[in-house]
């Protein structure tokens, strides 16, 4: 399924007027926790979740592959670094961050496994991976991503596992 992000980038953001998602907010405020920890969000479109970490003693960064996006993401987060990159091919020296996460975006990596590897790379010693996403199979479970693409319900349904406890 291909997508064109830069038609989406005026709307993108209206889920945040009615969902605020605290459980995120406050796990990634906490994955900061010293001063001057380098921080890449990976697929970071508007730049929400940057905005949401800018007040916190961290450089941040974030990349996208959309410049529409990324336009937007400008506004949130003016202090972070942003750049036009794919998460296949992460823009940054290996050893050189903290922490690098993803909100809601993983599924849409075309190579996970680049992902991962080029991940585990550049964090530091002691650096952190964080993968935030929506379990598709939890009965009940809407996710505004289904309203924006028609079909990835059910790529999504066929791409993650299903764990029982």
């Amino acid at each position: 399924m291909i997508v064109d992000y830069n038609r989406l980038a005026d709307r993108f953001d209206e889920r945040y007027q009615h969902l605020t998602y605290p459980v995120i907010r406050g796990r990634l405020r906490r994955l900061i926790d010293r001063p001057g920890v380098d921080v890449l969000e990976v697929g970071c479109g508007t730049g929400h979740w940057l905005g949401v970490l800018s007040d916190l003693d961290a450089h941040l960064f974030g990349i996208d592959p959309s410049l529409a996006m990324l336009d937007k993401a400008r506004s949130k987060a003016p202090e972070a670094g942003l750049a036009c990159a794919s998460a296949e091919r992460l823009p940054f020296r290996s050893n050189s961050l903290d922490l690098v996460f993803c909100v809601n975006a993983f599924h849409h990596f075309s190579d996970p496994e680049r992902f991962l590897q080029d991940s585990r790379a550049l964090l530091r010693r002691g650096g952190r991976l964080a993968i935030f996403g929506l379990d598709p199979h939890v009965p009940g479970v809407t996710w505004y991503f289904y309203d924006y693409f028609p079909g990835l319900k059910k790529i999504d349904l066929q791409r993650f596992l299903l764990w029982r406890c």
